[in-house]
């Protein structure tokens, strides 16, 4: 929890911000603390108070293998970010070891050891699970927007029109009966 003060100050700095690179490492809340020493928490809340603040964000998520790459986590991620309409672009960095150069230099023990460096194939691969899984999420928001505003919408045709917009990416039009499905009756 931030106290008024801070808030101000954060608000006083998002005044002149026009983009926020978030990292976001993990969405398990133990594991986070695990790799970060903190809670997920704040990266979440500090995420959705952008979103309030119509500031554009960059999402940034390291795939690490073994730690961050697990369908859950991933889907679990892209449900997160189904919930912000102001994130302008995801991205999946590979995990690489460049970072244990540094580590050496110094005489430290590098926390990850001798884990093996992502891909660029498999990094994609988790963008799509992330994707596929906010996307997913977006379409179960417009089917129970559906339900509210039209009762007399038949599962079907709203199971038929969630796939129509996951496969075209339109928008709703509206009559003075409530949403069409996309110019379907």
């Amino acid at each position: 929890e931030k106290t008024g003060q801070q808030m101000e100050k954060i608000d006083t700095l998002l005044s002149v911000t026009d983009l926020v690179m978030l990292d976001i490492k993990h969405m398990e809340e133990e594991a986070h603390k695990k790799l970060t020493t903190h809670s997920a928490k704040h990266s979440q809340s500090f995420a959705k108070y952008l979103d309030q603040k119509e500031i554009p964000i960059w999402i940034r998520h390291v795939v690490v293998p073994g730690i961050t790459d697990r369908k859950e986590e991933l889907e679990a991620l892209g449900s997160f970010l189904a919930q912000l309409s102001h994130v302008e672009k995801v991205e999946m960095l590979p995990y690489h070891s460049m970072g244990k150069v540094k580590y050496d230099a110094l005489g430290i023990s590098y926390p990850l050891g001798e884990l093996r460096q992502l891909t660029k194939e498999e990094a994609k691969e988790a963008y799509n699970i992330v994707m596929q899984a906010c996307n997913a999420k977006k379409a179960e928001s417009i089917i129970n927007a559906f339900r509210l505003h039209n009762k007399r919408l038949r599962t079907k045709t709203l199971s038929a029109a969630c796939s129509f917009y996951l496969h075209t990416f339109r928008k709703t039009d509206t009559t003075d009966e409530g949403p069409a499905l996309f110019g379907m009756p």
